[in-house]
């Protein structure tokens, strides 16, 4: 009933890999992790949720990891953090796996 997250390096600059800590950040937050980061740290945990929540989470982490793998290369700026962050979110409307809803308002 727990789901533990940890992201950690990449091939460019520390600040470049900052920003990317901050977009997972900001998205894990968005689905009701806890999350701490230290510069390119990001290590996220979401405690005592139902099995259908995990699977969503679950899902909605493996898009992440995939969708994020190389961007510290794209973000050259605080906008391209924000542009990539909510086309990750926007993406997750259409897909099939589960509403990607956060469980808190």
């Amino acid at each position: 009933n727990y789901v533990y997250f940890r992201f950690l390096g990449g091939v460019t600059d520390i600040t470049r890999r900052s920003r990317r800590a901050q977009l997972l950040l900001e998205i894990l937050e968005r689905f009701d992790f806890l999350v701490e980061t230290k510069g390119d740290l990001v290590i996220g945990r979401l405690r005592i949720v139902d099995f259908p929540i995990i699977k969503e989470r679950m899902h909605m982490l493996g898009r992440l990891i995939g969708f994020t793998r190389q961007l510290d290369v794209e973000l050259r700026s605080e906008q391209q953090r924000e542009f990539y962050r909510d086309r990750f979110l926007e993406s997750l409307k259409t897909t099939p796996g589960g509403t990607h809803e956060p469980i808190s308002t």
